[in-house]
């Protein structure tokens, strides 16, 4: 963060903020919540809630929105909407042409671009500051007036299914969906992200139209500017731009939730490959409970190069040539998981390695030193991942999004700090359950 301006610079602007904010609330509607001096949220009366932080280090801006609608809100036969919907967001509005958006984006030398995942949407622009308008205006004119242009429709269709077909061909886009349907059973984080052939055929202009009515409203949705703007300029430019959104009424289906595992979940796939790879996973847990920051010291502590999953198996018994932990918390619980690819005659004594592994950590927790590496390694890695615009907006518009409130990361070091060895033990008995998980493999036809 920034240090505060001095004193009398505080002053000049603090009354000059004072008026324009009793003239936006007088015109606007809008409702102020806490505020820095370099932070500001409010929510517009439609329920859009606006993030601004003012950064005067460079010359540019981030902006993003934020639509708190992923894959894991559709229902099995719009497999892959979503995805779809992020292909056609920028793809020409009542105002603009197809491919106008991009165009008029990258002429001023910005960056724009969109990601989906199992539980939201992102669309995002990078621009020099003094664009900061024009990125606003597509962003708006995006998410509130397009035209999802049936020729457009068929070209992304192809696309997308293209992209199918090449991730079945990756063993690690494989091996990941796999791994997922095979740990969740009734959660639709079981459905890869981008869909399946069958559902992406089947998407008709009329349902993407009303899905996109019926989940991307304002108040399910963050809007943020993070760089070198004036917060009071961009209020009123937001405010302008941004009217058109109306509040939804839609009720949320409830989503069904994954069960303990009772058992060992094994799934297999044979594939022409000279390598063996596997994911042993657990059910993990979200993004507000508590046990995910002992989850993410753990984490730390067993992967990477200086991991010690990667010292007994790989280095001291060359049971691997890459392995790696992972335990990514969602909006629902999440996942845990161990990766390794290995040769195929030693995937057996590799997956009994593993399971070695994490039973030591689970009887007799982490050494010290261990803990305490993890915990300097997150968070001199986060802090150093602050470091763009772009992902200070991601940061604070996920914890917004999802609760936790936009200035949640910044207690993320102090989170951390606090755990101990002791936490680290208790989770890993917690979630470790060693008689019930999955397992999906990824090997050569057993005999070549």
């Amino acid at each position: 963060m920034r240090e505060l301006r001095k004193n009398r610079m505080r002053r000049h602007r603090f009354f000059l903020s004072i008026f324009l904010t009793l003239i936006m609330i007088l015109v606007g509607g809008v409702r102020f919540s806490s505020a820095q001096d370099q932070s500001r949220r409010f929510t517009m009366e439609n329920g859009l809630k606006v993030i601004l932080e003012e950064n005067r280090t460079t010359p540019v801006v981030a902006l993003q929105i934020w639509a708190k609608v992923g894959s894991a809100d559709e229902r099995d036969e719009e497999a892959g909407m979503c995805h779809f919907i992020e292909h056609m967001i920028f793809k020409g509005t009542e105002k603009r042409k197809v491919r106008e958006m991009a165009r008029e984006i990258e002429s001023l030398g910005g960056y724009i671009n969109a990601y989906t995942s199992y539980d939201q949407t992102v669309y995002h622009i990078a621009i020099a500051s003094r664009y900061a308008d024009t990125a606003l205006d597509i962003l708006a004119d995006a998410v509130q007036h397009s035209t999802f242009d049936p020729l457009e429709l068929e070209r992304e269709r192809e696309v997308i299914l293209e992209e199918i077909r090449m991730g079945k061909d990756n063993p690690s886009n494989r091996l990941f969906n796999q791994t997922m349907s095979t740990l969740f059973h009734h959660h639709p984080y079981r459905r890869p992200i981008i869909g399946f052939d069958k559902t992406v055929k089947s998407i008709t202009k009329d349902q993407m139209v009303s899905f996109f009515k019926r989940w991307y409203t304002p108040n399910r949705m963050v809007l943020i500017a993070v760089g070198d703007v004036d917060s009071n300029q961009v209020v009123l430019s937001v405010k302008k731009g941004f009217n058109d959104l109306r509040k939804g009424n839609f009720v949320l289906p409830s989503i069904p939730q994954e069960k303990s595992f009772q058992k060992i979940k094994r799934s297999e796939i044979y594939k022409e490959k000279e390598q063996g790879h596997f994911v042993l996973g657990f059910l993990g847990t979200t993004l507000q409970h508590r046990d995910r920051y002992a989850l993410e010291v753990l984490d730390a502590a067993l992967s990477g190069q200086g991991g010690r999953l990667f010292y007994e198996l790989r280095d001291k018994e060359s049971l691997a040539y890459a392995l790696d932990f992972i335990a990514n918390p969602n909006l629902d619980p999440g996942y845990i998981g161990v990766y390794m690819g290995t040769h195929p005659d030693k995937l057996e004594r590799a997956i009994e390695g593993v399971l070695r592994e994490l039973k030591r950590v689970k009887e007799e927790g982490l050494k010290e030193e261990e803990v305490q590496r993890a915990k300097r390694y997150l968070i001199g890695n986060f802090e150093i991942g602050l470091q763009t615009n772009g992902a200070q907006a991601n940061q604070m518009s996920l914890d917004e999004l999802y609760g936790l409130g936009f200035d949640h990361y910044q207690k993320y070091p102090q989170e951390i700090q606090k755990i101990t060895g002791e936490d680290v033990r208790q989770v890993a008995k917690k979630y470790f359950n060693l008689e019930a998980y999955s397992l999906a493999i990824i090997r050569p036809p057993k005999g070549k």
